[in-house]
């Protein structure tokens, strides 16, 4: 596949049922979900009931994020993807767009970026479960924060990436770090779920995560109907999928400024390749002028009809953008 071609590999891709009827005045499917007037169906949501707040007894785990994974590849995009609408397609419209950007400007970076990000204790996430039994359990619940930024290594300068990642594997995420929430972060994010043979999944939930694509800046966003699944052993979380909805709010105010500032300065670093530049360059700059505008980005023929969204995850008749991601966590204390 060829980096243009690449770009182009974008997918198409919850009410409560009552009575053959829903509250979008749809009916009710054979499968559970529910054909709205519209003649689309949502998936209905049979997860277990977020709880209103943990308490913990000797029954709870704490764990950090200690990788969280862009897809890198259309393959990468539907591994990380959820079929939120029940229609047989998983979708992860917003993660195969950035993924398509790797695959575009090798320059980016994007995968390192977070890597080192996370490394150094800038990019935290959270995880609280609580569980009778963490191997099974048909009723559990978890809480998600935004950790306070830790100094996980002081391998911070450029070059030493590989030096930052051995170190905070030995402090932040050998398994007993010590972690804060942060306090101007939303404390709110709690699911319900379950625990099948050591398998985990909760939500769904409203989420706020924060990406540091490079120095360019960070994608922050509100994931609406977050869900997330994985392999738990007791101690770390493998194979981990975080997914959700990203509203249009939060594409026309975070994600396409973020992604516009992002390709802008790659395009004028010193540093990017003349390939990658150009590559850059006669993809989104319209007017030829050597800036990319956000509006060149929401504008640009190959991604604009995505960023209308492609499922309405929560059942509101607006459409979001999908959004799947991996990622691996282990032990940690949150204080």
């Amino acid at each position: 596949m060829s980096k243009v071609s690449g770009l182009l590999y974008l997918p198409l891709a919850a009410g409560l049922v009552l009575s053959g009827c829903s509250s979008n005045g749809g009916t009710t499917t054979a499968d559970g979900g529910t054909t709205k007037t519209d003649g689309s169906t949502t998936k209905t949501d049979s997860s277990t009931p977020p709880p209103t707040e943990i308490k913990c007894n000797n029954d709870c785990k704490d764990l950090v994020l200690n990788r969280i994974l862009l897809p890198s590849s259309p393959t990468e995009a539907q591994k990380f993807a959820v079929d939120f609408n029940n229609d047989g397609t998983k979708d992860n419209a917003l993660g195969s767009i950035l993924s398509a950007l790797s695959a575009v400007a090798k320059d980016l970076t994007l995968q390192a970026s977070i890597d080192h990000n996370v490394n150094q204790g800038k990019a935290l996430i959270l995880l609280r479960l609580q569980a009778k039994d963490f191997a099974n359990a048909p009723s559990a619940a978890a809480q998600a924060w935004l950790g306070k930024q830790t100094a996980c290594c002081t391998s911070t300068a450029a070059g030493e990436e590989s030096k930052c990642a051995d170190e905070a594997a030995k402090t932040c995420f050998a398994g007993s770090g010590e972690f804060e929430i942060d306090p101007t972060a939303p404390k709110d994010a709690l699911f319900g779920g379950s625990i099948t043979s050591g398998a985990i999944k909760f939500g769904p939930a409203k989420l706020n995560i924060s990406l540091p694509i490079t120095d360019a800046g960070t994608l922050t966003v509100s994931l609406q109907k977050a869900q997330f699944m994985g392999k738990f052993d007791g101690s770390k979380i493998t194979e981990g999928v975080l997914a959700g909805g990203v509203t249009k709010a939060d594409l026309d105010n975070n994600v396409i400024p973020t992604v516009a500032t992002l390709l802008d300065k790659t395009a004028k670093d010193p540093k990017t390749s003349a390939t990658t530049k150009n590559q850059i360059l006669n993809l989104f700059d319209a007017n030829k002028d050597g800036t990319i505008t956000k509006d060149e980005v929401a504008k640009n023929d190959l991604i604009k009809t995505f960023l209308a969204g492609d499922v309405d995850v929560d059942g509101d008749g607006t459409p979001e953008l999908s959004l799947g991601i991996g990622f691996s966590a282990v032990l940690a204390k949150i204080k």
